[in-house]
């Protein structure tokens, strides 16, 4: 968060990367999933986020974090930058780390990503089409 100071009234405010990463870490506060993912393809596509600064903010953050946002950068076409950030956790997670980490583990046929560890609790074709939807 920078502050910023308009005459004589001060306020906070958030780059567009500290925000993709909140989304990762309290998806509870961002809205529905899809609201979310599509705002990851809109934001890497339209390039106003930097994957760069995405992994640097993300390095201050949890292992969790850090692999739930190598997947979406893989998702969203940011390969290199993905493997970056799963060589600086020292490999995929292991354990019961959630991507969607608003939704409980539940009963469902969830599959584990073999990159990054995470276990993909939303359906593959929710997220194709919500990212296919975002373009």
């Amino acid at each position: 968060v920078e502050r910023e100071r308009d005459g004589r009234v001060l306020t906070y405010r958030s780059d567009i990367e500290r925000t993709l990463l909140d989304t990762l870490d309290q998806p509870k506060r961002c809205g529905p999933p899809e609201v979310w993912v599509r705002a990851w393809e809109r934001a890497m596509r339209e390039q106003r986020a930097d994957p760069v600064r995405l992994t640097g903010h993300a390095e201050q953050r949890s292992a969790a974090v850090q692999a739930r946002l190598a997947f979406w950068l893989r998702e969203t076409g940011h390969v290199r930058q993905a493997r970056r950030v799963i060589r600086a956790i020292n490999g995929p997670l292991t354990g019961r780390t959630l991507l969607d980490a608003s939704r409980a583990f539940g009963d469902g046929p969830w599959k584990r990503d073999r990159d990054t560890g995470v276990v993909v609790n939303l359906p593959e074709r929710a997220i194709d089409g919500w990212l296919e939807y975002a373009k």
